[in-house]
């Protein structure tokens, strides 16, 4: 069958226009025609034969070529149809005889199923309507004789075309009109029924057009659902054009709309033009009624384009090409942000979509912008190399990944940087300030050493003769392993911390001690302590490294040295481009030196020249590194505190190309301050939050070769110190308690042995000798420290030593003795000829802690008692002639504590309570003498803070000040008021007597003044601003007193005046100045001692004992 022929059919058949049998006729006919038969011809011959009008048959062409070739319809002139006022001439089907005398056609029922029309009713009227001319009337005779002979139509001649069934018409042939008398009759009879037919025709015509208005609209659903958009959004427009007042015209424009847009979301890759779409349909829709039953659809399609332009964005590198685009997804999310368009309804059921894209667009937003900042930061960092500013570059590269960490792999940044490295590389250089031995044993002696330690238990484990080092309170103490006794004691300086280092494998080798702040390092001999030679570095040092004969040095400053450790002569100094924060890393007959700096990059130095070979960067930022770099089997462990609560191990291959990165960084649960411990394969790393790491490097790996083979989670909230020792696979952790622990490698977790010192605070590394652990902590509740031996594998205690304990009590007990009281209540002999005392004569605590004794308050000039601040119910009373000197005596005033040290009233004390009391103690016995002072009524759980009262011996009364007021007491039996005084505001310190007057300190707004009140009225006579804060003091001493500020010394005169300031440092004065020769000596709590003039203040000498006092 004719292609073009064929699809006119089908669409004729679509559309029913015709009825089944013809339509079956037609396709029969043109299947057996043997000539080219084309859908036009076939349209022609049907206008011809009355069964389609030539608008149909131009509006069906059209389909038809439009399907088939996408052109515009042939018009009528094309199809050579006539006009309708033109007779149609009939195509009789082959075989159908259709008489010519007869007035009527009779179709074949059989052949096409149409009825025959009977017009003979009609014949004389319609014989005297002819409008046929003669002429016309013999061409219509010449054509009809025509076509029975040759059998075809003039259109068919040169096509086999079908003959077709034949509509009915009425025949022109009549006879020649007659008057007849019911013409008239006749004229009204058909005007009636003409009428009649005109109303039918209407209300038929109405139901015709409207069938046909739903099946086209029905046809469009069905287009749209089945995707075909382009031609639903083309039927829905020809709808809404053909029938604009048809109650689903709106509905028609809504999806009109709707497919035009949908074509191009889903049918076009690029998101703009679906936008241009949207943007050009849209905007007429905010009035359709029909719009509200069609806004999920619309909320639908609008959201899927949002995603396109989200997929799209994501997918383009160019940057120009990710803003426009962005900018036009803006657009279309100020659409979908349209009520009209998109109702609250709709934008709920959309809500998590809404929010994904909510969420990448911002996403976007700022990966666009970091596009921007990484292009305008790649230029500066251009010109500051340039420049060969590289810390500046340093730093903006930095300021980039904090704001956006995954550019940190990115690779013009790390162009960059590599250049910058190779810059800083260039920037090392030989050290300017040379390292110079020096003849330490010539330095002149400022004061002898003395040296009280408290030692107790058993010996240890150890061989005979082995000597273990520690630092305590600024001064480094030589220890004998096996019985605990201190075999000497130098000082280093309380600055930096500096931990001593043995140089020789045996048991009494030599040690390496630096004194850090001094910037000086030296050689001592194990056994004497002597020096063998001290080098002068002349920078605060950082902890060195020791292998073999070399010692490698760091300071703050950024010098990197190696010296002999034979002779302490200097190998090589280099300065690097960077302060440092931590000491270098020198592995066991490693081939180099690595040394982190204060920030971003590790320098790899080589070990016998000291030249730089490579300069890594790490990006750390300023005081992130706390730890030398941990070297182990080829790989060299970096670890940084990138906050908080959290640090990260960096696992850097050692290649012969250098240093390189070879595996994903672990992650350790709070910041890492211990330095990690080494055992065999392993590397034990404990974090200040409690969590442990093991990790083991096994060189045979194919990938990964460094693995966690034990992990315990963090365990504190707040961070701690810890000190750590690993020996075959047993573990032991020291910060407020000491434990062992066991790692289980089959099951990678750590197995709890057991705890020890509970509360008490570890400050020193663990030393592990043999099977025995030498630590130092100080016990909860005492100023002093100790260090003890115990056993590795039970935790049992062997001995332990107490060093640095405070002395609060020194006295000339005889013209050859002097006694010495230290804070934990033991009482040693000072002998000239024994600088170190293993033990007390007397322990009130017999090394137990839970003992804390202040400043003594003297009696007399033999009797002194000391007040337990750790255990308020006991005091120490000191007797230069009892037997034993030094005793504890309990105090019966309750569960109350004191809140001031003790004034002595003649041989008696008395002491302020946190519970509101002032009371006198008989400090013989303990107890209370009359019945103790009230200032207040007493209020539960309300503690009270009593000033220290000053006693004036001439009127024996006693001056006290507390809860806003100042206080005058007769003493006798016991504490009388005489008058009372309220205060402007609360007093600072103690009271003092300075002359004639009770002097004071009392706070005021941005610094303190100094007060003079009358001893009996306890009026304000004086006031003095001191212009700073006091720190110390007043005290009470011969020609005056003194006051100390955090940056003035003052003194006053006789009379309470003040006479001179001088600058002094901001360190606490330990005591009252103590009087010789018109002289003032003062110590502070840095260990400085100063004698100055008490008249003018004038300095007259000083000294750094370089330990706390």
């Amino acid at each position: 069958m004719n292609s073009s022929a064929k699809k006119l059919i089908d669409l004729m058949q679509a559309k029913e226009l015709l009825s089944g049998d013809v339509v079956a006729e037609l396709r029969r006919q043109v299947s057996e025609s043997s000539s080219r038969l084309t859908a036009e011809l076939l349209a022609k011959v049907l206008v011809d034969n009355g069964h389609l009008t030539k608008f149909q048959a131009t509006k069906l062409i059209a389909e038809v070529n439009s399907s088939i070739v996408r052109s515009e319809p042939k018009g009528v002139e094309e199809l050579d149809l006539k006009p309708e006022s033109q007779e149609a001439e009939l195509i009789l089907e082959d075989g159908l005889d259709v008489p010519d005398d007869t007035d009527s056609i009779e179709l074949e029922d059989d052949a096409v199923g149409v009825q025959p029309a009977d017009v003979s009713a009609g014949e004389d009227w319609a014989g005297d309507a002819r409008v046929h001319s003669a002429s016309g009337e013999s061409a219509s005779k010449a054509r009809d004789k025509k076509k029975r002979s040759n059998g075809k139509s003039d259109s068919a001649q040169d096509a086999d075309l079908p003959a077709l069934p034949v509509k009915p018409v009425k025949s022109t042939r009549g006879k020649a009109s007659s008057e007849n008398p019911w013409d008239s009759f006749r004229i009204i009879g058909v005007s009636l029924m003409l009428a009649l037919i005109s109303v039918a025709g209407f209300f038929l015509v109405r139901w015709l057009l409207r069938g046909s208005a739903d099946e086209a609209i029905k046809r469009a659903d069905t287009a749209y659902q089945q995707r075909s958009y382009e031609t639903a959004a083309t039927m829905y427009g020809d709808f809404a054009q053909t029938w604009p007042a048809h109650t689903m015209a709106s509905y028609a424009k809504v999806r009109q709309a709707l497919a035009s847009l949908r074509k191009d979301v889903e049918g076009t890759p690029n998101p703009v033009v679906a936008l241009r779409t949207a943007e050009a349909v849209l905007p007429a829709l905010a009035t359709e009624p029909k719009l509200n039953e069609q806004q999920s659809d619309l909320a639908g399609v609008m959201v899927s384009l949002a995603e396109k332009f989200i997929t799209r964005i994501d997918a383009t590198d160019q940057a120009d090409q990710r803003k426009t685009l962005m900018d036009e997804n803006e657009k279309l999310l100020a659409m979908i942000n349209d009520p009209q368009l998109v109702g609250s309804t709709q934008r709920t059921q959309l809500a998590p979509t809404l929010q994904r894209i909510e969420e990448s667009r911002l996403r976007l937003k700022r990966e666009i912008q970091r596009d921007d900042e990484l292009n305008q930061t790649l230029g500066e960092l251009d010109q500051l190399l340039q420049d060969q500013k590289v810390v500046q570059a340093y730093e903006s590269r930095r300021k980039l990944i904090e704001r956006y960490p995954l550019l940190e792999t990115n690779q013009q940044l790390n162009e960059r940087i590599a250049k910058a490295s190779e810059i800083q590389k260039g920037l090392v250089k030989d050290a300017d300030q040379r390292i110079e031995l020096i003849d330490s044993s010539s330095d002149a002696e400022v004061a002898r050493s003395f040296v009280f330690a408290e030692q107790s238990g058993q010996a240890a484990a150890v061989a005979e003769g082995t000597l273990v080092y520690a630092t305590v309170k600024g001064a480094v103490y030589a220890v004998d392993a096996r019985s605990g006794q201190v075999k000497g004691r130098k000082a280093v300086g309380l600055g930096l911390d500096s931990h001593p280092l043995r140089l020789e494998d045996g048991n009494n080798g030599d040690v390496l001690v630096a004194e850090s702040e001094l910037g000086r390092i030296g050689r001592l001999v194990g056994e004497t302590g002597k020096p063998k030679w001290t080098a002068q570095v002349g920078q605060p040092l950082l902890i060195p490294q020791v292998d073999a004969d070399d010692i490698v040095l760091s300071t703050l400053a950024g010098t990197v040295a190696c010296l002999d450790s034979v002779s302490g002569r200097a190998k090589w100094s280099k300065r690097l481009p960077q302060p440092l924060r931590v000491g270098p890393t020198l592995g066991q007959g490693a081939k180099y030196i690595y040394q982190t700096a204060e920030h971003s990059n590790l320098y790899v130095l080589d070990r016998q020249q000291g030249n730089c070979v490579q300069v890594v960067y790490l990006g750390h930022r300023q005081a992130t590194i706390s730890v030398p770099p941990v070297q182990l089997l080829g790989h060299l462990f970096v670890i940084e505190n990138i906050n908080a609560d959290a640090a990260r191990i960096r696992i850097l291959t050692i290649t012969d190309e250098g240093l390189v990165q070879s595996q994903t960084p672990i992650s350790v649960d709070g910041n890492v301050h211990a330095a990690p411990q080494i055992d065999r394969r392993q590397i034990l790393i404990q974090s200040d939050l409690g969590c442990t790491l093991v990790l083991e490097v096994d060189p045979a790996a194919e990938k990964d070769k460094v693995v966690v083979i034990g992990r315990v989670p963090k365990n504190l909230d707040q961070p701690q110190d810890f000190w750590l020792a690993f020996n075959k696979n047993r573990i032991w952790l020291a910060e407020k308690r000491m434990a062992r622990f066991d790692l289980d490698v089959s099951q990678s977790k750590l197995v709890r042995k057991w705890n020890q010192f509970e509360g008490d605070q570890f400050v020193a590394p663990l030393q592990l000798i043999d099977d025995t652990l030498i630590h130092v902590r100080r016990p909860a509740g005492s100023l002093g420290v100790k260090m003890g031996a115990l056993t590795a594998q039970e935790g049992n205690l062997s001995w332990e030593t107490e060093l640095g304990s405070p002395l609060v009590l020194l006295a000339k007990a005889t013209d050859e003795r002097f006694d010495v009281v230290n804070s934990s209540g033991s009482n040693f002999v000072l002998a000239s000829n024994k600088p170190i005392a293993q033990r007390a004569e007397v322990s009130l605590g017999q090394g137990k802690p839970g003992r804390r004794f202040s400043n003594p308050t003297w009696l007399n000039a033999t009797t002194a008692v000391m007040l337990n601040q750790a255990n308020a119910a006991e005091l120490a009373l000191y007797q230069a002639d009892g037997n034993p000197r030094l005793k504890s005596v309990r105090v019966a005033w309750g569960s109350a504590k004191a809140s001031t040290d003790a004034v002595a009233v003649g041989s008696r004390i008395v002491v302020g309570l946190d519970n509101g009391l002032l009371a006198m103690i008989d400090p013989a016995t303990g107890q209370m003498i009359g019945t103790p002072y009230q200032i207040t009524a007493l209020k539960p759980g309300i503690q009270v803070v009593w000033n220290r009262p000053v006693y004036l011996s001439g009127s024996q009364t006693l001056v006290a000040a507390s809860e806003g007021q100042l206080v005058r007491l007769a003493v006798g039996d016991a504490l009388r008021e005489l008058s009372r005084e309220p205060l402007e505001s609360p007093l600072l310190g103690p009271l003092a007597q300075v002359g004639d007057y009770v002097v004071a300190v009392q706070s005021s707004a941005g610094s303190d003044q100094l007060v003079l009140f009358d001893p009996e009225s306890l009026k304000v006579v004086a006031n003095h601003n001191l212009t700073a804060n006091v720190i110390a003091g007043p005290y009470s001493a011969e020609q005056g007193g003194l006051v100390q500020t955090d940056r003035h010394l003052v003194g006053l005169d006789a009379t309470g005046k003040v006479s001179w300031t001088i600058d002094f440092p901001n360190s606490q004065l330990i005591g009252p100045p103590v009087s010789s020769a018109g002289n003032w000596v003062l110590a502070n709590r840095l260990g400085q001692i100063w004698v100055i003039n008490s008249q003018d203040g004038t300095i007259s000498g000083s000294v750094d004992l370089r330990q706390s006092l």
